[in-house]
């Protein structure tokens, strides 16, 4: 029996296109950044609520959270999901 050349084997050209390919269209499906983890500055329209959810299904950390330009940090609750949560007390 002979033996198969994996598709993407390692050093092929066409191996790197392959994976951005497949990589791009995860993310446009998810609607959001997949991986590596980054560092990303959003501007966010929201309903005037006290919910907000972020493009994102892996949030690690808010630094900053500005509201009509006040900063309201110290009132945001975030969840691992990306769902910022404004308490009263603004």
């Amino acid at each position: 029996m002979a033996e198969l050349e994996p598709i993407l084997a390692v050093g092929t050209p066409d191996r790197r296109f392959w994976l951005d390919a497949a990589n791009a269209e995860v993310r446009r499906l998810c609607g959001w950044h997949v991986a590596p983890v980054i560092t990303q500055t959003l501007e966010m329209d929201g309903t005037g609520g006290q919910f907000l959810l972020l493009p994102t299904n892996k949030l690690l950390k808010v630094t900053a959270c500005t509201n009509d330009g006040v900063d309201v940090l110290p009132y945001v609750d975030a969840s691992e999901k990306g769902m910022l949560h404004l308490r009263s007390g603004r």
